[in-house]
């Protein structure tokens, strides 16, 4: 018998109710649509193999196509034979699985940092390509080392939240279904299964912050779950600060993508929670940080511009000018690069912007020889002459290559899965031949806040 029908065999545990449940949420959302195909991250642990067995299972049931991603780094001289070896077994067990390697020579600093960034960036690249959406193998655990790794660097409520059970990063819609599971599940999942997993030997390095948060949580039995408690009432609470804002924001503010418009005096005289609360919620609009600002320098931040100065913060730009706060993307010490575009796919632009383009050409920003020519490109540009010219120059701008510089039409986040699944779907219709040009933009930050949002209704942790 094979070990994938051996597999078949094992009665449905717990651990398959929570992905069920996350890809219910996401069809409820029409985040997922029928036979789109799901991806997980694998990297050898008991977390990630525990969930792309179980993954790999459900996801036959409910008619998804599935494979098992897995990033050899290049740190260590075995990494791509540890690699070799969690494919083999997977295959071994009737999993479909790729392996996908960091090209750029390793960090001699900043290692973990370096390691993520790069690992993310090589998933949702492959994952965005395929239309998919991926699954990650986050635990309970790793939620509470997370909230107390953030509150030890003087997090705010958003932060002490922890690790969202979805999110949308680089444009791709990533889960976590195990986020309310204790690792010991996922270790005893993986010994009754019979599946060998690899351990990282940077997991007891504590030259890292998260192996000496790990050990010290290890010392204190009681204060993980105490974590945990918090986290979810930091979110709690996080939403009820959410819905006052949206209550202060539809009298005082003016949001577009590329700005927000905060009347300045009824903002003085907000809470200063609520205060914090809108920069931070703009901030992640428009900076597209990896991280909220902290507690900290949301102050400093704050108290500069009730005395009315500007103020730099997380990629963004806070410019009172008596009657309006006005925050924005900071435009930076030099333009971003110019990159390439094929007609109807869709590419990640300025950390900020994801683009679809129903033509293939060359995607800049408009930039400050742009901007001081807007008026002769198009009419556009026209309703945007209260935009100030450091957040106006940010918008991006395409070059096909038959035709005169094309704007920008920002999105709405139906849009952007109506043209994921126009493209899944091989729909002859959207694929620009002989159509005027057409870019669509999307704001990753405000994608992000809108799916994790819908995607979170009825999956909960």
């Amino acid at each position: 018998m094979g070990a994938r029908s051996q597999t078949a065999l094992l009665t449905p545990t717990c651990l398959d109710k929570p992905v069920s449940a996350c890809l219910s949420a996401l069809r409820h959302s029409a985040a997922i649509w029928s036979g789109q195909p799901v991806f997980t991250a694998v990297s050898g642990g008991p977390d990630s193999m525990a969930l792309c067995d179980v993954v790999d299972r459900v996801c036959r049931m409910a008619g998804h196509p599935h494979q098992a991603l897995i990033i050899d780094h290049g740190l260590r001289a075995n990494s791509a034979d540890e690699a070799r070896a969690v494919l083999g077994q997977l295959q071994a067990r009737g999993i479909s699985a790729v392996c996908l390697t960091v090209s750029a020579p390793p960090a001699v600093s900043g290692k973990m940092e370096w390691a993520r960034q790069h690992r993310f960036a090589l998933l949702t690249t492959y994952v965005q390509d395929k239309r998919g959406i991926l699954m990650l193998g986050h635990h309970r655990d790793d939620q509470a080392e997370t909230i107390a790794m953030r509150l030890a660097h003087g997090t705010g409520l958003a932060g002490a939240g922890g690790i969202l059970p979805a999110r949308l990063l680089n444009g791709v819609v990533c889960v976590r279904p195990f986020l309310c599971l204790p690792k010991d599940e996922l270790i005893d999942y993986c010994a009754k299964a019979g599946i060998k997993t690899v351990s990282d030997p940077s997991n007891e390095q504590i030259a890292y912050e998260r192996v000496r948060i790990r050990n010290f949580l290890a010392a204190e039995p009681s204060l993980p779950a105490q974590l945990i408690r918090l986290g979810s009432a930091a979110r709690a609470l996080t939403s009820v600060m959410t819905a006052q804002a949206d209550i202060f924001s539809a009298r005082h503010c003016h949001i577009t993508p590329l700005m927000t418009s905060i009347a300045f005096s009824a903002f003085y005289d907000a809470p200063p929670i609520l205060q914090m609360h809108l920069i931070r919620q703009a901030v992640l609009r428009h900076g597209a940080p990896d991280y909220p600002p902290s507690e900290a320098s949301l102050t400093k931040a704050i108290l500069a511009v009730c005395d009315q100065q500007t103020r730099t913060i997380s990629g963004c730009l806070l410019r009172p000018n008596g009657r309006l706060l006005q925050i924005g993307p900071e435009f930076g010490r030099q333009d971003a690069f110019s990159v390439s575009i094929e007609a109807n796919s869709f590419i990640i632009f300025d950390r900020r912007w994801l683009i679809h383009s129903t033509h293939h050409g060359r995607i800049t920003r408009l930039g400050s020889a742009g901007w001081a020519q807007r008026d002769k490109l198009s009419a556009y540009y026209q309703a945007l002459r209260g935009v100030p010219a450091a957040f106006g120059q940010m918008i991006p701008l395409l070059h096909p290559l038959d035709a005169e510089g094309v704007t920008p039409h920002f999105g709405k986040y139906d849009e952007l899965f109506a043209l994921y699944q126009s493209r899944w779907r091989h729909d002859a219709r959207q694929t620009g031949v002989g159509n005027t040009p057409k870019m669509t933009v999307f704001s990753l930050p405000r994608l992000s806040e809108c799916a994790g949002a819908l995607m979170i209704t009825g999956f909960k942790t």
